[in-house]
């Protein structure tokens, strides 16, 4: 018999009911990426596992990718904008430092009665969102929630950081929560941890001394050793507190930091291939917008269907770590 997830006490239940996620029209291919930094894109493709990447266009905006999402997931949901309590995008390229693009965002929508605001939690921005929709809805401070995350990383990009250069990409992914009742609810344990004495691994400097514009720079290897032990621990500790095994999880969708962090993640919690979600191959590292994009394409695929026990971890700049389980549907 499989474990169920376990379920909060709390006054209202809280379900995800429908995902939708965006990629920009430009595709970049490993070859392109791999001469502009003077590298091998065989080396590129087997240590990264990218093979391409989406690059917003020029005139392409953050908000205009994020709403692009969010129509698609409130579309599925059945939900009108103007039944949405709350917008919460989690970014680390907000189009302005003020205001936050959450609130751009309200208004192309059209979400009339909606607060809206921006997560800063690097690559961890929309889960973390996930987990505050889930605590609002649950403490009846909110019915319905739009969960986004997005990023264009592309234009960060410096000339020499290599680990940033060959990975980061751009896209937009957006889930609907909605109220339920307590024994229906379909969001099991959630945690989000931070380790500030890495905050210097992976950073993006908005006036940068050498270029004069915002760079984007990440130490490779040892953002490595962090992310993989990290989210291998979330995994364990979201499962303990579920009173789950690993065996009672269908899929576990992380972000899609790297192949090579993906693999190593797998490997040591030993996770078998058909239950691991990896879309980093097409898009790179989209940073926030990861696991919503990946939560799609499984979708998509046929991979993720109601009734489904999730798992979802990621690793982001600070380092903030974040996990939650969740029943799909």
């Amino acid at each position: 018999m499989p474990a169920e997830i376990a379920k909060p006490r709390t006054p209202y239940g809280c379900r995800i009911v429908s995902v939708g996620s965006y990629l920009p029209e430009r595709v970049v291919p490993v070859a392109e990426a791999a001469a502009q930094y003077g590298v091998d894109p065989e080396w590129v493709l087997k240590r990264t596992q990218v093979a391409e990447r989406h690059f917003a266009a020029d005139d392409e905006t953050l908000s205009q990718m994020v709403v692009e999402a969010s129509k698609i997931a409130l579309e599925r949901a059945g939900v009108a904008p103007d039944e949405l309590d709350l917008i919460l995008l989690g970014t680390s390229t907000a189009e302005y430092q003020c205001p936050g693009s959450a609130t751009i965002v309200q208004d192309a929508l059209g979400a009339t009665g909606a607060g809206a605001l921006d997560i800063g939690a690097a690559c961890t921005g929309w889960l973390a969102g996930v987990n505050m929709a889930a605590a609002m809805i649950e403490a009846g401070r909110a019915e319905t929630v739009l969960v986004t995350g997005a990023e264009i990383v592309s234009r960060l990009l410096g000339p020499d950081d290599v680990s940033a250069g060959l990975l980061m990409a751009d896209g937009a992914g957006a889930v609907v929560l909605q109220r339920s009742a307590p024994e229906e609810s379909g969001i099991g344990p959630a945690v989000i941890h931070a380790e500030g004495q890495y905050a210097e691994l992976v950073t993006a400097v908005r006036v940068h001394p050498e270029h004069g514009r915002p760079i984007f720079t990440m130490s490779g290897q040892e953002t490595y050793t962090v992310a993989v032990r990290s989210l291998v621990d979330v995994t364990r500790e979201v499962l303990e507190l579920a009173g789950m095994e690993l065996d009672d999880i269908d899929l576990f969708v992380y972000h899609q930091a790297n192949g090579r962090i993906l693999r190593a993640v797998a490997d040591r919690l030993q996770l078998p291939e058909e239950k691991t979600v990896s879309v980093v191959q097409k898009t790179g590292n989209t940073s926030a917008a990861s696991i919503p994009i990946a939560l799609d394409d499984a979708y998509a695929s046929g991979r993720l269907v109601p009734g489904q026990k999730v798992l979802m971890a990621a690793i982001g700049a600070g380092f903030v770590t974040a996990g939650a389980s969740a029943e799909w549907g």
